[in-house]
């Protein structure tokens, strides 16, 4: 099980209001062992598994012999992922959902996790004697840069735009929010003022999202480069909120209101706050945006069900209606538009198996003519 993905990560610690060290890629296979790369994969149910009424292609692309897999981010046909062969967690990108995959494990790590990407550049973090360091990468094991800030603990990069990261480092056991462009020395904080934790996730056109701790409450936010341009997120009636994506004017991410964890939209501003939460679910969050569509999970009856929105609540569309019946939970992590279609990523259960599976929904021409992200 992937223990610590963030999509679990909500579940368990944001329902009871914990304020915990949320991360992006929160899962924690513990138990670590050698093994080489086995890029050949095994593309389960290749053809589209074309269950119910959805006009949405689903695929699985688990790799032979891994335990888990999973794709996290998206950039143009590009995807960010993680598999576990042999024991061993490693990062690897995809030049493609049909490419094999690119091995990022860098010498010495006991697990690597890939977790966005863009321009040629992946990050995420690796793992070195029990200590979780930011990495970056530029498409190969080798290139691997490590970002962890002096006098950082701990750090994760969980987004890249143009020539800049995002993520957080843990000074003593406070998680702060920062940027960085390339290397360690360039980390800088985006605590703002008043804050005693923050945490920053994705990144888009120099602006940063995530959240920040203030006066005991945990808030959706949105940076522009500097801990002082920080603008607070949380809908007047939540109690906490987290922002997880972010492209063009549109932040996405979720609320607790009431009792319910609900996906939420922004325009940048708490007043612009769009509620997304579909009928019938007893939760819902949104991870990515792109291009005006959003994508993330809804739970009905019990189970996550990767899910797609453009902007309303009633937009909800149910990607789990195109996976193979085996496939009883899911979650849609990004999105990505191109001129032949539109493509969303994630990850979902075999129960057949009990293995998490990197899968990926492409829908074509629902966006004909979308400016490349």
């Amino acid at each position: 099980m992937r223990e610590h993905w963030h999509k679990y990560l909500v579940d368990k610690n944001l329902c009871r209001g914990i304020v915990d060290v949320g991360c992006k890629n929160l899962y924690d296979p513990c138990d670590m062992g050698k093994s080489r790369l086995v890029s050949v994969f095994a593309v389960l149910g290749f053809a589209a598994f074309g269950f119910g009424a959805s006009p949405w292609l689903a695929k699985s692309y688990h790799p032979v012999s891994a335990s888990t897999s999973y794709f996290d981010g998206i950039s143009g046909a590009s995807v960010a992922g993680t598999a576990r062969l042999g024991g061993v967690t490693r990062a690897g990108w995809w030049q493609s959902v049909l490419s094999p995959m690119n091995d990022l494990h860098p010498v010495g790590a006991e697990r690597s996790y890939a977790l966005s990407l863009q321009g040629g550049q992946q990050v995420g973090y690796a793992v070195f004697a029990g200590a979780e360091e930011a990495a970056l990468w530029n498409g190969t094991a080798g290139s691997f840069v490590n970002l962890n800030p002096v006098g950082s603990t701990s750090s994760r990069a969980y987004g890249v735009d143009m020539g800049q990261q995002v993520g957080r480092a843990l000074l003593g056991s406070v998680p702060v929010a920062g940027i960085w462009t390339g290397t360690a020395a360039s980390w800088t904080s985006l605590m703002p003022a008043g804050a005693d934790r923050s945490e920053a996730f994705a990144v888009h056109a120099g602006q940063q999202v995530g959240w920040a701790r203030v006066n005991t409450t945990v808030s959706a936010s949105l940076w522009s480069g500097t801990a002082s341009s920080w603008v607070n997120l949380n809908p007047p009636t939540a109690l906490r909120s987290e922002a997880r994506g972010i492209h063009g004017n549109q932040q996405v991410g979720f609320a607790t209101i009431g009792f319910e964890v609900r996906a939420q939209l922004w325009s940048g501003s708490a007043s612009s706050v769009v509620d997304l939460h579909p009928a019938g679910a007893s939760l819902s969050q949104a991870f990515g945006v792109n291009n005006g569509v959003q994508v993330g999970s809804m739970t009905i009856g019990g189970f996550p069900r990767a899910c797609l929105w453009r902007g309303t609540a009633a937009s909800c569309e149910d990607l789990s209606l195109a996976l193979h019946p085996k496939y009883t939970s899911s979650y849609a992590q990004a999105v990505s538009h191109t001129i032949k279609g539109t493509t969303v990523v994630g990850t979902a259960y075999n129960s057949q198996t009990s293995q998490w599976e990197a899968v990926s929904w492409t829908r074509l021409n629902l966006r004909l003519g979308a400016p490349k992200p």
